[in-house]
């Protein structure tokens, strides 16, 4: 990821969709996204690339926020890149962190009420532990006769979402998702 002009809206796409499936799983269809994905901002220096969309929902967004930090040269599991999602509606708020970089000192999850935070803190956010977790979720589905959670609708949804990003941003403007 060091790369600076590598296009970032198919990096998204490659490597980021499974935060993207989190949007509609947790909380329901999106009906508006909008995004600014590139490498460097206008004085040269690396830049947030956002996504964010609006539920169809009233008052329900969220939004996927990635930091590309090479030059910071911070110990790090996997990359040096920042990420974090935060969905917001009418009486919560959740955010969802990996923190594979250690950049942030926080717990993976976060929930906050109308008068009441709850953080999850001893949730696993080291990314090479999901693909344990994900052969059990198949193999309970198969001996239970269940689905699993992740299903390819999901995945569609997901890589819908992000290609609603990269033409936001490259059109510089709001794409409605049912147009995607």
């Amino acid at each position: 990821m060091n790369d600076p002009e590598l296009d970032r809206a198919d990096w998204l796409i490659e490597n980021e969709t499974s935060y993207l499936g989190l949007a509609e799983y947790l909380v329901g269809p999106v009906a508006k996204v909008w995004a600014r994905l590139e490498s460097k901002a206008t004085n040269g220096i690396p830049c947030t690339n956002l996504v964010m969309w609006k539920y169809q929902e009233k008052h329900q967004y969220g939004y996927l926020q990635i930091d590309f930090a090479p030059g910071l040269h911070v110990r790090t599991f996997t990359e040096p890149i920042y990420r974090c999602a935060e969905i917001t509606g009418n009486s919560a708020k959740i955010f969802i962190g990996r923190g594979e970089g250690q950049l942030l000192r926080q717990p993976a999850l976060m929930v906050r009420g109308r008068d009441r935070t709850t953080v999850y803190e001893l949730i696993k956010d080291d990314w090479r532990d999901i693909y344990p977790a994900m052969a059990q979720d198949m193999i309970s589905a198969v001996l239970f006769g269940k689905g699993p959670r992740s299903n390819a609708e999901l995945a569609r949804s997901a890589l819908r979402l992000a290609l609603a990003a990269k033409k936001s941003s490259v059109k510089r403007e709001e794409i409605l998702f049912e147009s995607v």
